[in-house]
């Protein structure tokens, strides 16, 4: 089988890594050079770190990406008080009841009971000491910051020594067959056959648009619609924790991302409630330093109805966005990119398919959504969000029971629950249960916990000691 991937950003070259990596068909990459990525720095979840661990290797990656750890994020002025949302759950997370979440809670150090929320709070990323420039000692459970450019490159070079394809041209138009199936796409300098198209062009949706597919909006509940992206030397701030910084605005938030050459930063916001001008003088007066913006972008937040039409899968930006906050892109890219072999090995049916990533990208759009329902800036953007259904449901059982996994009804193993929902819901102070009964047992099983906090840590690397390796 021979198949296509259109556009050269990082969801085309993961879907051809991943597509060589796990089936026999003949992959080629078709890309403009000349059309740069989106990002300036980008975060990612622990799926990404999974997969370079799967299919490269991670010490490589992290010496030619000038990518950094990612223990979580930390959320600065969305409510009174700032606060961590860690890449794993608690200990508890996946019982019955989150005992060491309500207890954390009640003590006020919640980041006390998650792995990556303890390592990040104590300014550690995961990887041992020792780890040198030579000697890369990590225990496999890191996500990552990134440098988008680099980390392009890097996997545009280990495709094409696996044997993909890559045609550098424009694309002016394509050939169907009497089917409604493409069988060919014609670039300015050739025509390339093919029996699948995998259409990871971005919001441009080149191959896609071909079939008028339908678009379903989140606007009503994420209206954010622009994004200005920059970056700050690492001498001009103090940036000490292993985490994407999400500051809430006026009319929007700011994220800030450490790389190993710099902070790659960007403003989301909604232009309804406010310009570009105001919203850079806001952020240059909360850094006390003017910024320079290098790209501006307008996006809405949503997904295509079917991810599949015909032999056409859209992947990445292509098929949905919802916006930067989560780094949820990346994530659903990977997850769509495996399904997509799935089906080409018939374990799955275009209906299945299509369901699955509707699913998971509804259930992410039902999360971020949570992120907006804090209402602590007073104006009229904050306090005018409107939570889906589903946001909404998971915040009124909150009111009356303390929550778990079995709490929330996930359509499918890769759907966000009770392990991300949970960090964030503390985090706004909407878990508003208060009779939390703990066990001796329950009690047991933090103690041996605490006890072991001090030399666990003994054992990590401060973030800064990363830097001084790799910058």
């Amino acid at each position: 089988m021979d198949i296509i991937v259109v556009g050269g950003g990082t969801a085309g070259w993961l879907s051809a890594l991943i597509l060589k990596k796990e089936t026999n068909y003949n992959i080629t990459v078709i890309d403009n050079s000349t059309i740069g990525p989106l990002g300036v720095g980008e975060g990612t979840t622990g799926l990404f770190g999974d997969t370079i661990r799967k299919y490269l290797s991670e010490e490589e990656f992290v010496k030619e990406c000038g990518a950094t750890p990612k223990m979580g994020i930390e959320f600065i002025n969305w409510y009174k008080n700032d606060f961590i949302s860690p890449l794993s759950g608690t200990f508890s997370c996946n019982e019955k009841y989150d005992y060491a979440l309500y207890y954390g809670m009640k003590n006020s150090n919640i980041n006390s009971y998650s792995k990556t929320g303890l390592l990040a709070e104590n300014k550690k990323v995961s990887i041992k000491r020792g780890t040198t420039k030579y000697s890369f000692l990590t225990e496999g459970i890191n996500a990552y910051h990134l440098d988008t450019h680099k980390t392009i490159n890097f996997m545009k070079t280990k495709c094409v020594k696996l044997g993909v394809k890559f045609i550098d041209s424009s694309i002016v138009s394509v050939t169907k067959n009497f089917v409604n199936k493409i069988t060919s796409i014609n670039c300015q300098d050739k025509t390339i056959n093919c029996d699948f198209v995998i259409d990871c062009s971005g919001f441009h949706r080149k191959i896609i648009s071909e079939y008028n597919p339908k678009f379903i909006s989140y606007g009503k509940w994420l209206s954010v619609d622009t994004a200005l992206t920059f970056r700050i030397s690492w001498d001009n701030i103090i940036y000490k924790n292993p985490v994407t910084i999400s500051r809430a605005l006026s009319c929007g938030w700011m994220w800030m991302i450490p790389i190993q050459q710099n902070i790659g930063c960007g403003i989301v916001y909604d232009s309804k409630f406010v310009t570009d001008e105001e919203i850079i003088s806001e952020v240059s007066n909360i850094l006390g330093k003017k910024i320079d913006i290098k790209k501006k972008i307008k996006f809405q937040s949503g997904r295509l109805k079917k991810s599949l039409y015909r032999n056409v899968a859209s992947i990445g930006t292509c098929y949905s966005f919802l916006e930067p906050l989560q780094a949820t892109s990346i994530h659903t890219t990977i997850i769509q990119v495996k399904k997509i072999v799935d089906f080409l090995n018939k374990k799955i049916s275009a209906r299945q398919y299509n369901n699955y990533c509707a699913d998971i990208v509804d259930n992410y759009a039902d999360f971020v959504s949570l992120h907006y329902q804090f209402k602590y800036i007073d104006n009229e953007f904050w306090q005018s969000r409107i939570p889906r259904k589903y946001t909404q449901k998971i915040i009124e059982k909150c009111k009356n029971k303390a929550i778990s996994e079995k709490d929330y009804n996930v359509k499918n193993i890769d759907c966000a629950s009770h392990s991300l929902w949970s960090f964030i819901l503390a985090g706004g102070e909407l878990l508003k249960y208060n009779n939390q009964l703990f066990t001796k047992e329950n009690i047991r099983n933090i103690k041996f916990w605490e006890r072991q906090i001090d030399s666990a840590l003994l054992d990590y690397m401060v973030f800064n000691d990363f830097l001084e390796i790799y910058k």
